[in-house]
């Protein structure tokens, strides 16, 4: 016995919409609550280092912490809320805490990594450690 399940259409969906949008209208603006957010992040590798940037527009430094341990690069930090007067119309902005993790590749010198913050992107610069110089050990003899 085969059994075939309904499927609504999209067109069924859609002539739904504005029946539901009149019986529970959208919240107004100023009810927002903030959500979590994750910046957007780039990560590039060269020959000597890798190169993490973070999007962070509105992130003050001093809200920011970059720490690595345990094989782990983990940035995190808040965006404060916006500080304007009047009723809000509409909040698209994410504001309060965020935190990003990445893995670190073995060949990552943790005590060289460093980071910066310019325009709104923190540029963190982990350097690779010098690969392994291969060497012909002698052999003494007795």
């Amino acid at each position: 016995m085969t059994y075939r399940f309904a499927v609504p259409s999209r067109r069924l969906g859609a002539e739904f919409d504005p029946l539901f949008d009149a019986v529970f209208p959208a919240r107004p603006a100023r009810d927002a609550r903030p959500t979590s957010w994750v910046p957007a992040a780039h990560a590039v590798e060269a020959a000597d280092r890798y190169v993490v940037s973070l999007d962070l527009p509105g992130v003050p430094a001093e809200k920011v912490r970059v720490v690595a341990e345990q094989g782990r690069l983990r940035v995190s930090g808040e965006r404060p809320a916006p500080t304007l007067e009047g009723t809000p119309q509409l909040v698209e902005r994410h504001h309060g805490t965020f935190e990003r993790t990445f893995r670190l590749p073995a060949s990552v010198e943790v005590g060289k990594i460093e980071a910066a913050a310019a325009d709104g992107v923190l540029t963190i610069t982990l350097p690779k450690r010098d690969p392994a110089i291969a060497r012909t050990i002698e052999i003494k003899g007795a």
